[in-house]
């Protein structure tokens, strides 16, 4: 999980379907699902994912356990849709902040991570705003953005970007 970033960019560019993007709700889930599966079999290494995990009576979207090393991370994830206006996912971003700070105060050596995959720019520059660090570029359409609650170096998980534009319909 130290490669987040990396390992998201190679999933965009293996996995992403363009009409995704325009699918309410559409992309998240599928992230969720199919970034877990793909990383296993891409990397040869073993993680284990446990989605829609609770924990501190909080809901995080992954619980992951890096079965080389020991690292456990609470992830929560967010990914903007065209239809996914940006005030409302900085609303459910800040939520979601909320929640994985909530965990930190009671587990306090568990690793907490938001990671958020947005499509336009004034999104990344909220969420930029707030503290998050790009982790990865693809195509020049897809941002990935994280920010590790309770201290951490954010920028670690970076990585660099793909070159070939994806160009979305407006």
């Amino acid at each position: 999980m130290h490669n987040l970033g990396g390992d998201l960019l190679n999933w965009l560019g293996a996995r992403l379907l363009e009409p995704i993007l325009y699918i309410e709700g559409g992309w998240e889930y599928w992230l969720q699902i199919d970034f877990p599966a793909w990383l296993d079999v891409s990397t040869g290494q073993q993680y284990d994912f446990r989605r829609e995990y609770t924990i501190e009576n909080v809901r995080l979207d992954w619980m992951v356990n890096e079965t080389v090393g020991g690292n456990v991370f609470a992830v929560n994830l967010k990914a903007q849709t065209t239809k996914y206006v940006t005030s409302r996912l900085v609303s459910d971003v800040k939520k979601d902040i909320a929640k994985l700070e909530q965990v930190k105060r009671q587990r306090p050596t568990l690793n907490c991570l938001e990671v958020v995959a947005v499509i336009d720019l004034a999104a990344e520059r909220e969420l930029t705003n707030l503290g998050f660090a790009c982790w990865t570029t693809y195509r020049q359409a897809v941002v990935v953005l994280g920010k590790v609650i309770g201290g951490g170096n954010d920028e670690a998980m970076s990585t660099g970007t793909s070159e070939t534009p994806l160009l979305l319909a407006t």
